[in-house]
C-alpha cells in the first residue's frame, strides 16, 4: 500500500461468517509484538451494539478503494467487504455513541475537534501513546483549546521506533505526567497502545486505535 503524503497505519480485522460478524480495531500490528508481547488496546465491535461503527468501517473501505491518495490492488475486495458490513447492520437501531473514525478526508484531530465542540468544548485531555513528535501534543491542545495534556508515563517503557520520540518534546508546562491505573501490570510490558480521554463540558470522548500523538 502506497499513501500520498503519509503512510498506511490503520489496524482493522473483520471477522465474518455465515451468521455472525465482528470488527477488531486497535493499536496492534500483525506481528508477534502486536498480538502477543506488547501492551496493546483493541475495541471489539458487534452489530448488536455498534451498527454505526460497521457503517463507518464500510465507508472507510469504500474510500480506500476509490481515493487517489492511496495506491493498492485490493479495490474489489474493499468494496466486497464494505457491502458485507453494511448488510450485517441493515435495519438495526442506530447507536451514534460508538463510531469509527478514519483520515481519508478530514484528519482525525479535525473530527475530534468537531465532536468535542458538539459536547460543549474540551476541558481536559489524557493521553497514552508510545510515540510523540514536536507538534503532536501542541496541536492537540491548541485545537481542543486546553492548556495542557495529562500524559501516561508507563512503568514498562514503550516500544521503540525510528520516528518521533517516546515522550513529548514540547515545553514542560504543556505536559503533566500521570500514571493510569488501567495500564498497570504485575509484569509491565512495552506500551504500544494509543488511548485518549477528552473530558468535555457535556460528556466525554474516549478514543483508541492506531493514531500516535504525532502530527
Amino acid at each position: 500500500v502506497a499513501v500520498k503524503n503519509g503512510c498506511f497505519h490503520p489496524k482493522l480485522l473483520a471477522l465474518l461468517s455465515d451468521d455472525e460478524a465482528g470488527l477488531v480495531i486497535g493499536s496492534g500490528n500483525l506481528t508477534f509484538g502486536g498480538w502477543r508481547s506488547n501492551l496493546e488496546c483493541a475495541e471489539y465491535l458487534h452489530p448488536s451494539f455498534a451498527p454505526d461503527a460497521f457503517n463507518d468501517t464500510a465507508g472507510f473501505l469504500e474510500a480506500l478503494a476509490l481515493t487517489e491518495d492511496v495506491k493498492h490492488s485490493a479495490q474489489d475486495e474493499c468494496i466486497e467487504i464494505a457491502d458485507e458490513l453494511r448488510n450485517r447492520v441493515r435495519g438495526l437501531k442506530p447507536n451514534p455513541n460508538i463510531r469509527v473514525l478514519h483520515s481519508i478526508g478530514p484528519s482525525i484531530l479535525e473530527q475530534i475537534e468537531e465532536l468535542a465542540s458538539e459536547l460543549g468544548g474540551a476541558t481536559r485531555i489524557v493521553i497514552a501513546s508510545p510515540f510523540f513528535d514536536h507538534l503532536g501534543v501542541i496541536d492537540i491542545c491548541k485545537r481542543l483549546k486546553v492548556t495542557q495534556a495529562y500524559v501516561h508515563a508507563h512503568d514498562g517503557g514503550t516500544v521503540l521506533g525510528s520516528a518521533g520520540s517516546n515522550w513529548p518534546s514540547c515545553s514542560p508546562n504543556r505536559v503533566q505526567a500521570v500514571r493510569l491505573e488501567c495500564l498497570r501490570e504485575e509484569k509491565p510490558r512495552l506500551l504500544h497502545a494509543k488511548m485518549y480521554e477528552i473530558g468535555c463540558r457535556r460528556g466525554r470522548i474516549v478514543i483508541s486505535g492506531s493514531p500516535n500523538s504525532t502530527n
